[in-house]
């Protein structure tokens, strides 16, 4: 499934938060994204999503226009954004109801089997970790069966450690599933550890200042800093960052 952003501009009253930005993700691609804190990321999720309409430019999804249409992608912000007096797998279920479709128990079984959650699925959020909150909140995304997921900073809010394990469990999810994903993160490591490729953007107004194509191998990149190439991608998206 392939998303084409192009050019598009989009401003708050007077503010420009955007301008003639253009970024591509093709079927099965993770794409990353890194900008400074407040450079409208989450803005550019909002007009890919539907909820907001650009001032210019084109939103294609598969060659057709989707902008100001919802629930043509899914999005995950970066708090879980669970219903407290809902349990996991009624949480889970929630993508069903919005698709009007009815939940399949066993569907729902599955998902949660394979995120580790079956135990706890009729516990309620307040009883989980935060990395089990993100859990949940990814298997709903995946729910709604939608050919783009766009990921806001899901483990931004984590420690280190949880971080680690979440990052290496959304591997081993996309490698099943052969999502297409967009991801937006503050993190140089992360978006080399994820990512086919990566877009650089400066601030105010957001702008693409550089694209990286992410060439190490993914059996390598659990080395990180050790992996030929990481320490030289890592410079150059740092020296882009400047």
């Amino acid at each position: 499934m392939h998303l084409s952003v192009q050019n598009i501009s989009f401003a708050y009253g007077t503010t420009t938060i955007m301008k003639n930005l253009s970024l591509e993700v093709t079927d099965g691609q993770f794409v990353s994204i890194i900008a400074p804190s407040g450079s409208g990321k989450s803005t550019l999720f909002y007009l890919i999503g539907g909820l907001l309409q650009p001032q210019s430019g084109q939103i294609l999804l598969e060659s057709q226009s989707i902008v100001g249409k919802r629930g043509q992608v899914s999005y995950m912000p970066q708090s879980p954004s669970l219903l407290p007096w809902r349990t996991v797998q009624q949480n889970v279920q929630i993508a069903y109801e919005i698709r009007k479709k009815k939940p399949a128990l066993s569907e729902i079984h599955q998902l949660l089997e394979r995120a580790g959650l079956a135990e706890v699925a009729h516990h309620y959020p307040h009883q989980l970790s935060g990395g089990m909150q993100q859990r949940v909140a990814f298997i709903r995304t995946l729910a709604e069966d939608k050919p783009i997921l766009c990921l806001d900073e899901p483990f931004g809010a984590l420690d280190a450690l949880t971080r680690t394990k979440m990052q290496n469990w959304l591997q081993l999810i996309l490698k099943e599933e052969k999502r297409t994903v967009l991801f937006i993160t503050h993190s140089i490591e992360e978006a080399i550890l994820l990512s086919d490729r990566i877009y650089v953007c400066h601030a105010s107004p957001l702008q693409v200042s550089h694209v990286f194509h992410v060439s190490i191998p993914m059996n390598e990149r659990q080395k990180k800093h050790q992996a030929t190439g990481w320490r030289e991608l890592t410079q150059k998206i740092e020296e882009a960052l400047i």
